[in-house]
């Protein structure tokens, strides 16, 4: 016969129960802080930015270990826009899923610099940062037919805090600052120098872009064009060498963000610490390519003595990557 509970029994259970349940809540939140705590060499984005032109975020996840990334800039607020500025652009105004979505001014956003040596994809990976963040990349040159392409943050003084992140060739031997966070783009030294060695006797076939060009034949001395390769290299060197002084630094190669841009974009990201719309880096998929409308160079084989300089030069970056704990270099050397 079934026999009613006694109400003495019943108590002492539902203390147990409780307990139980007390105690499993208490270890949940001890495992939970430990997963979340930040460990070196991993990177764990903390703030969300979200374009009011979409209501829908995606957090990235942690990346994988790279050995080219360190733990990114440190904490900050959200970034916010400034809609009172009436500098802004539509990336997108002909892809009618994307026509929208705005790029903007920011508020008080820290420097960050962008360094390369020329022809080595700044500007693509700056258009590619604005498409995913919705915030205008700035530069130290005020580069005016870089700015009537659609790059309104050229005009911004490097400290206005304005622009996400500021490029920068540190021409003329110029210094940097080694508590500045730094994005550093590499390209194979070779093909960027052949490059820019086209790009600087090009003839520019369209006056309002000056980086649509053809390359014409060559007016230099056979004296002074080594003389030019032998300082471009140097020059890419230099680039390098300086960037790697910084104390927070992300290593991404040129190659690497023409064979997958958006997961290069997301690295940058997760360096400064943001999140980005999903249906932005969607949009930014389908339109990928950019303003820039790059000549094509035509490579002529160098010299010996200017291979072993490119060797040369290629072996110093890779031992001074190595040495802060960084993949080195794929590039002959």
């Amino acid at each position: 016969m079934f026999q009613p509970v006694q109400k003495k029994n019943f108590s002492w259970a539902l203390k147990i129960l409780t307990l139980s349940v007390i105690t499993l809540l208490v270890l949940c939140t001890i495992l939970s802080s430990q997963w979340t705590a930040s460990t070196p060499g991993v990177l764990v984005p903390s703030v969300a930015f979200m374009n009011l032109s979409s209501s829908s975020e995606v957090k990235f996840d942690s990346p994988r270990e790279d050995p080219v990334l360190n733990s990114g800039i440190p904490d900050h607020p959200p970034f916010q826009l400034d809609f009172q500025s009436a500098v802004v652009s539509f990336p997108w105004i002909n892809d009618s899923a994307c026509q929208n979505y705005e790029v903007r001014l920011g508020v008080n956003i820290p420097p960050v610099y962008l360094l390369s040596f020329p022809r080595s994809g700044n500007s693509w990976t700056r258009y590619l940062v604005e498409g995913a963040t919705g915030i205008f990349t700035g530069s130290v040159y005020n580069d005016k037919t870089l700015y009537k392409m659609g790059y309104l943050g050229e005009r911004e003084k490097p400290t206005s805090k304005k622009v996400l992140l500021i490029k920068d060739h540190l021409l003329n031997q110029k210094d940097l600052k080694t508590d500045l966070p730094v994005v550093l783009l590499i390209r194979n030294p070779r093909n960027a120098v052949a490059s820019y060695s086209d790009y600087k006797t090009a003839v520019k076939l369209h006056k309002e872009n000056q980086h649509l060009y053809r390359k014409p034949k060559s007016s230099s001395t056979e004296e002074e064009m080594r003389h030019k390769i032998l300082t471009m290299i140097s020059w890419w060197e230099q680039v390098a060498t300086k960037a790697l002084t910084s104390s927070t630094l992300l290593v991404l190669l040129y190659e690497d963000i023409k064979a997958d841009p958006i997961t290069s974009v997301k690295k940058i990201l997760s360096f400064l610490k943001m999140t980005a719309d999903e249906k932005r880096l969607q949009c930014l998929a389908r339109n990928v390519k950019g303003k820039v409308n790059r000549g094509q160079p035509e490579f002529s084989p160098f010299t010996a003595e200017q291979e072993a300089h490119f060797k040369n030069a290629t072996r110093r970056v890779s031992d001074l990557l190595k040495s802060r704990g960084m993949a080195p270099l794929p590039y002959p050397h």
